[in-house]
């Protein structure tokens, strides 16, 4: 066998979410023994097997974050998604509302945000039909809450508000949504003050027993549609209760929403566009030749190299180069202003009891990176998890991929499978040791 010898396949790549716990380095072997000028760049090849699936995510946490989504859509390639969120708000203050008090009008203003990596995705001209409603069900801050959270655990009432805007609109001329609360909400927040303040216990923890959250969703609507991130922990996102008593002068009443809050956001997929691929019950039945990879809760890919193991029986090999490159489904690229891929998107590998596992190549001070989007493909750099593999270190149980930041990002992608024409490749620069 030659000393110098490139091997280049084809092998799906998918990116994956921040998950926190990675893995030392236990050997250098064959990092860098053969300069680029040496190595041999042929086509792709079938020579390692690989095999690439679209998988569901199992659940994310979505609680305590900074900022929410909001809103639904229909998309033309994956389905129907819908994202709303629950969050509790605090009386900023009980110092009472004096003699007479009358309720004025009650109001929830949101913040949109303007630096999470995806503040809006899908059309923003679509009218949006927003719902409120009490939360029954006792909430706590310090709990994990999951985007498979169920709506009818919350125990809803009834309707505190139902309101509709553009949220292109909204962007433009406001920097809130603005959720006008019914006006029978604020009348019973008034009279029933002396059953939720207290002079003694910590104002959230009494008030908290009395309204247990708000969950707020968007109704479906039939075609187009979007979702919008808001800044939940912004001073602007709050509620306000307006009113007047016997003094004559308009007050008002703020109610915080804060990092003591409970906070988190419900996901759900439908994955019904006609022509959507992937058998979700039984996906690794079959391989397609493309693979699908979401945001928010929705879509993995799973990539299996079981050439690699093959490979290591024929002895120790140094690995010099492993990059995988993952092209995008030019064919099922929509409106990229509308429905943008990720910007990022990340990888992980896959432990003994299926957890995942951070790769060395992207573990920098403790700070694990991801992959950008270019020239319509991702291009990953996996040289020492594959000298992992090849040297025994490291079980070769395959690869998740993410979009970054999965928890808020909505954005999705199709990607080529094994199967495809222009498929995914896997170049690898090896070394014989022996």
């Amino acid at each position: 066998m030659n000393k110098n010898i490139l091997l280049s396949t084809v092998v799906t790549l998918m990116l994956v979410s921040a998950f926190f716990f990675g893995c030392k380095k236990t050997s250098d072997a064959g990092i860098g023994l053969i300069p680029d000028s040496e190595l041999i760049v042929s086509g792709a090849s079938d020579t390692i097997g690989i095999e690439a699936y679209t998988h569901r995510v199992d659940s994310i946490i979505t609680s305590n974050a900074s900022s929410v989504l909001l809103g639904c859509y229909t998309d033309p390639v994956f389905g129907s998604v819908q994202a709303g969120f629950v969050m509790q708000i605090t009386p900023a203050t009980t110092v009472g509302f004096g003699a007479g008090a009358v309720a004025d009008s009650m109001v929830l203003y949101l913040r949109y945000a303007t630096d999470s990596l995806v503040p809006m995705y899908g059309n923003q001209l679509t009218p949006m039909d927003f719902v409120a409603q009490e939360v029954g069900a006792e909430l706590f801050a310090d709990s994990t809450y999951y985007n498979t959270y169920k709506p009818e655990w919350l125990n809803l009432g009834p309707e505190l508000a139902n309101t509709t805007f553009i949220p292109e609109d909204g962007r433009r001329d406001t920097v809130t949504l603005d959720v006008h609360f019914n006006k029978e909400f604020a009348d019973r927040l008034v009279a029933d003050y002396d059953y939720w303040h207290d002079d003694v216990e910590p104002i959230d923890t009494f008030f908290h027993d009395y309204l247990g959250g708000i969950y707020i969703k968007s109704n479906d609507i039939p075609h187009d549609g979007s979702l919008n991130t808001f800044s939940i922990l912004d001073a602007y996102s709050r509620a306000v209760l307006y009113y007047h008593n016997d003094d004559g002068d308009t007050s008002e009443l703020t109610f915080n929403i804060s990092q003591y809050s409970a906070r988190f956001n419900l996901f759900n997929h439908e994955h019904n566009a006609p022509g959507f691929l992937p058998d979700l019950e039984n996906p690794e039945v079959k391989q397609d030749s493309v693979v699908y990879l979401q945001g928010i809760g929705g879509l993995k890919v799973k990539i299996k190299i079981p050439g690699l193991d093959e490979l290591k029986k024929t002895g120790l090999w140094g690995v010099n180069r492993a990059e995988l490159i993952i092209p995008v489904e030019e064919d099922l690229l929509t409106d990229e202003t509308t429905y943008p891929a990720p910007l990022v998107t990340k990888i992980l590998g896959i432990t003994d009891e299926g957890g995942l596992d951070f790769l060395d190549d992207y573990l920098n001070d403790g700070v694990y990176s991801g992959v950008e989007y270019k020239d319509n493909k991702y291009v990953f750099d996996i040289t020492y998890r594959v000298q992992q593999i090849l040297s025994g270190s490291v079980e070769n149980n395959g690869f998740f991929l993410f979009p970054a930041s999965d928890y808020v990002n909505p954005s999705r992608v199709v990607l080529t499978g094994p199967n495809h024409t222009n498929g995914m490749k896997l170049i690898l620069g090896l070394r014989k040791l022996e």
